[in-house]
């Protein structure tokens, strides 16, 4: 066959393939919105973060960021499952395709990597407690380097990046609970923890403080608290955006200063 005969044929292959192609990549398997994604697993942690998140009863969650996420998915008619693991874990099964997304999280730049991050939802106070038997005063802390001077504890499985590995601290709590009494026997100087969380614990006569102080964090004054999902699941950007527009919605609307007020007048 002559190259001039032959030449057309060539084309009319190369335009076929290129149209199949074209054609594959811009079918669309997806669901048509979100309502149509047939479950959305969700990772909370199980260690209660009152007045966020917590157990009502056995097996059943309550609490702000709780009933936020769930209103905002029903608004969409996203059906849920909602799942408890450790924080490891909770990132463990996102990374693994496990769970799709995560919210309640404070992560690192280097965790953040591995996700897709909602704006923040809520944040807290970052604070030094201590033992007043111990410190008469409160003690001044005003820089990373006055820090070096102390021991602190943290909580098993977060993160405390900020602080550049400069400090004497040992993240082993297994509770918050754990990590206030921790400072009786006076090994730690400080306990590393969020301010809002540690009185509404004292609110429910879970720990008293009458002999605990505390004073500002110096490096880290607040953390903020974001939902995570996973880079890889179908509709990763549409849901951090219906997340993003339903916190949006409810605060101007008015329902989070209904949700807030529920969950911490409930106690």
């Amino acid at each position: 066959m002559k190259k001039q005969q032959l030449f057309p044929i060539l084309l009319i292959i190369v335009i076929s393939f290129l149209y199949i192609g074209f054609a594959t990549n811009n079918r669309s398997d997806k669901p048509k919105d979100l309502s149509e994604i047939k479950e959305l697993k969700i990772g909370w942690e199980q260690l209660p973060k009152y007045p966020y998140v917590y157990y009502l009863a056995q097996n059943k969650l309550g609490g702000y960021s709780y009933d936020m996420i769930q209103a905002i998915t029903a608004h969409h008619k996203i059906k849920v499952s909602n799942q408890t693991h450790t924080w490891t874990e909770c990132l463990k099964n996102l990374k693994n395709n496990q769970l799709d997304i995560v919210p309640d999280a404070s992560v690192n730049k280097k965790e953040a990597e591995h996700f897709l991050m909602s704006d923040p939802l809520y944040e807290t106070t970052q604070v030094f407690f201590y033992s007043k038997r111990k410190y008469k005063s409160p003690p001044e802390i005003n820089s990373l380097k006055d820090m070096k001077n102390y021991k602190f504890l943290g909580i098993e499985g977060y993160h405390y990046d900020f602080y550049n590995n400069e400090i004497n601290f040992k993240a082993k709590a297994k509770s918050r609970r754990h990590l206030i009494l921790s400072l009786k026997p006076g090994v730690y100087d400080f306990a590393i923890a969020q301010k809002e969380i540690i009185l509404f614990l004292e609110k429910l006569n879970v720990l008293k403080l009458d002999n605990i102080g505390w004073i500002p964090d110096p490096v880290k004054k607040t953390r903020q608290y974001r939902v995570l999902v996973r880079k890889n699941h179908p509709y990763a950007p549409q849901l951090i955006s219906m997340i993003n527009a339903g916190y949006l919605r409810m605060k101007q609307s008015g329902e989070l200063k209904k949700l807030w007020k529920k969950n911490v007048d409930a106690f």
